[in-house]
């Protein structure tokens, strides 16, 4: 506004000039066409962040108390069965070739009072008649003749074996029990109704 002042003309008291007003010039805009379809107007959307949030489950712990099982079945003791062994009975002198082991051996003596001849013997045998030689038995063994003029005999007996007989193969003496007797020499006496001799015993040395 220049106050009715003329262009150039100083305004008292102010120290300004009138001057013109300065007109800028008009900006011409020019809007490109635009390639888009108006109906295929695109239209921009801003993804939307979908946050779903889920909270965390804690699965309870399910707790099984162990079962004992109980058993229903009482258990069984097996009895023992006892069986009673067989006896088995043997002879152990059945085989003459494998006959019994016995203990020391002990000498007796038989002095031919009688005046046998020929061969005398000695019938032995156990009580469980084991018999180490069949009738009438092992030859003895001459020793010498006494001062009666009687031939002595003597022959080895196993000990276990308990009777004896003296002989000559048809007269004989008694049967003679070793086990009642402590002396070792043996002679016949008087016969009894059966034609068998009696006999005494003394100490052989």
């Amino acid at each position: 506004e220049n106050l009715g002042y003329p262009v150039g003309e100083a305004i008292p008291g102010t120290g300004e000039w009138v001057t013109l007003p300065v007109i800028t010039p008009a900006t011409t805009v020019t809007v490109a066409p635009s390639t888009t379809k108006a109906t295929e107007a695109s239209t921009t959307a801003e993804p939307s962040e979908v946050i779903t949030t889920t909270e965390p489950t804690t699965a309870e712990l399910t707790t099984t108390e162990p079962t004992t099982a109980e058993l229903t079945t009482e258990p069984t003791t097996a009895e023992p069965v006892i069986t009673e062994p067989s006896e088995i009975v043997t002879d152990p002198y059945e085989d003459p070739t494998d006959p019994p082991v016995y203990g020391e051996a002990k000498t007796v003596y038989f002095s031919n009072n009688k005046f046998w001849q020929g061969e005398v013997y000695a019938y032995i045998w156990d009580a469980n008649d084991y018999k180490p030689a069949e009738w009438p038995g092992l030859p003895m063994t001459f020793v010498k003749t006494n001062d009666y003029g009687e031939s002595i005999f003597s022959v080895e007996v196993p000990a276990g074996m308990t009777y004896i007989i003296f002989t000559d193969g048809s007269s004989q003496s008694v049967d003679i029990d070793l086990t009642l007797e402590s002396q070792n020499g043996f002679y016949l006496t008087d016969a009894d109704a059966e034609g068998k001799y009696a006999y005494g015993t003394y100490d052989f040395v």
